[in-house]
């Protein structure tokens, strides 16, 4: 990637070393998208990593690609008995992750037949209630190791409305906010919460094939994972990628909720 594309993601690279890998990473929602790009980069750069999804075949396709570097668990995190089993499987594996990424979500449209409120619920069930989960489950884990961080995959769209995905918006902004509280609580503890907010990414989540995408400020997938990666090597605790749509908003803070949706429709897909 050219470096002037670099600069412009507002993710702080450290010094990388390549040992900044070489640990053990949980990643939820790995069957696809970004989740399933950073799975294979922390793989490669000498990673152990535990994807959980809630579908079993791409998990374990990606298994026979990763070999025993990946291990998984087939669940649905937003219930609490699926996050303990999880846990459990990872105790029995001797798996212990020094890292926890949120990727976990589902972004279906609610607003494209007048509002579907049960849609809208189980949006905010799957992108809230999943990651919270296995903060509850894991945190006390790390305040006794010393040392752990979990990192959440949220959206520019928790920042500014979606007339598109309101249970989408809404979630994204509740686990924003969580996590920005959770750092507050535990900003003297050696735990770390972290806060990756993403604007548009190819992925089939929010350019399925029947909403071929024009967004002028795109990136990939792969692209997407590394800049998690860098914020999880990092001291930064809230970064915004692609930098580009980042200074558009923060550029944009003052206008109105139209103006804003209005401006930035090229951007979107």
């Amino acid at each position: 990637m050219a470096s002037s594309d670099t600069a412009a993601h507002d993710v702080r690279a450290p010094q990388e070393k390549s040992s900044a890998g070489k640990g053990q990473v949980m990643i939820t929602g790995t069957s696809s998208g970004i989740g399933r790009a950073l799975a294979k980069q922390m793989v490669n750069d000498g990673w152990k990593v535990w994807g959980v999804a809630r579908r079993e075949a791409p998990l374990r396709e990606l298994q026979q690609e990763l070999g025993e570097s990946f291990s998984f668990s087939v669940a649905d995190a937003s219930a609490p008995a699926d996050v303990a089993r999880v846990v459990r499987e990872m105790d029995v594996a001797k798996f212990t992750p020094d890292t926890v990424v949120l990727n976990a979500g589902i972004y279906p449209h609610d607003t494209d037949n007048g509002f579907a409120s049960e849609v809208a619920r189980e949006v905010i069930s799957v992108n809230v209630n999943s990651a919270l989960n296995f903060v509850g489950v894991l945190l006390p884990r790390f305040l006794s190791r010393g040392r752990g961080q979990f990192v959440a995959v949220s959206s520019l769209f928790g920042v500014r409305p979606d007339p598109r995905g309101v249970g989408y918006a809404a979630s994204k902004a509740a686990l924003s906010m969580a996590f920005r509280s959770l750092h507050v609580c535990y900003h003297r503890s050696p735990v770390r919460f972290k806060v990756m907010y993403f604007g548009p990414i190819t992925t089939e989540k929010y350019f399925p094939p029947s909403r071929p995408h024009s967004a002028l400020a795109a990136r990939s997938p792969q692209q997407a994972a590394l800049a998690i990666r860098r914020l999880i090597a990092g001291r930064r605790v809230r970064v915004i990628y692609p930098g580009l749509v980042g200074w558009a908003f923060r550029l944009s803070a003052w206008l109105p909720d139209l103006a804003f949706e209005t401006l930035s429709k090229p951007f979107k897909r």
